[in-house]
């Protein structure tokens, strides 16, 4: 099925839905934007890697992906301050000039698409309420669009990772879900002494948890069931796992840093206490 938007096609670029590309470029950008504070030949290979995902990103048309690509340049300039202001000022105005040129600017209104959505969160709520041990994998947005959805109104999921794996998989994986993702989140606010690359994994973390809230970027069904799915090209389900293993590799890491850096703070304590403790003797 293409996407399409005022007539033009949505660019997927090897995904079926144009905004699972978009949450895929959105959680590389933080990467190359850390090649670009470095110096010579890294700094000219992120500038220009950014400016073709940039035009990437227009291409698809996704109003997701301009949230998280705003929210990961906000934390670029709380983390980094206003030395960076000017290049992200470029930044945005580049990607603003790449929009008006795909003749994506429509794309900024508040339409249906964006007031079904809401509708579809409202019931996918009220059926996790009247469900809470789930409803089965894929079920979901069948349930939601026969029985709690305006007529003229469908979904095959509830747009939305989180809130479509809480439904279909129950309160006891949902619960566990949130406790890993909000641990690893608060676990890795970025501080004074986070290093470049940690920064860029939790930018890159954040903006993959926005971009599953705005869209189902991780498809449980195609990813797990992808024979049900006999129009999406082997491609297609490819690139659905690659933001998934992306996304584990990034929390991975994250939890393996916050991890290690907890153990080396154990560490140097019980040596200040065995020091303390030879001092007195």
């Amino acid at each position: 099925m293409e996407f399409t938007y005022d007539g033009m096609v949505r660019y997927g670029f090897g995904f079926a839905n144009p905004n699972h590309a978009a949450a895929l470029i959105c959680a590389i950008l933080p990467f190359l934007w850390i090649l670009i504070f470095s110096k010579g030949w890294k700094r000219w290979t992120g500038a220009g890697l950014s400016i073709i995902m940039l035009a990437c990103l227009a291409l698809t048309y996704s109003r997701a992906g301009i949230v998280v690509l705003i929210i990961e340049a906000g934390l670029f300039l709380l983390f980094y301050g206003r030395r960076y202001w000017k290049f992200f000022a470029m930044l945005l105005a580049l990607f603003v000039v790449l929009v008006i040129a795909a003749k994506g600017m429509g794309r900024l209104s508040f339409d249906s698409a964006m007031s079904n959505r809401i509708d579809i969160w409202l019931g996918g709520i009220s059926l996790f309420a009247k469900n809470p041990f789930g409803v089965g994998l894929g079920n979901s947005g069948e349930i939601v669009s026969a029985y709690m959805l305006p007529d003229g109104v469908a979904c095959r999921t509830l747009v939305n990772s989180h809130l479509t794996l809480v439904c279909e998989l129950g309160f006891v994986v949902g619960i566990l879900w949130a406790i890993i993702l909000v641990y690893l989140f608060f676990n890795n606010i970025p501080r004074k002494d986070t290093s470049a690359f940690r920064f860029a994994s939790f930018a890159s973390f954040a903006g993959l948890l926005m971009s599953a809230w705005m869209s189902t970027v991780f498809d449980w069904e195609v990813l797990f069931y992808p024979s049900k799915f006999p129009n999406m090209t082997l491609l297609n389900v490819l690139m659905e796992w690659l933001t998934f293993l992306l996304f584990l590799l990034i929390t991975s890491y994250l939890f393996c840093r916050n991890f290690s850096k907890r153990t080396s703070y154990g560490s140097q304590a019980e040596g200040i206490m065995i020091s303390n403790r030879n001092f007195k003797r």
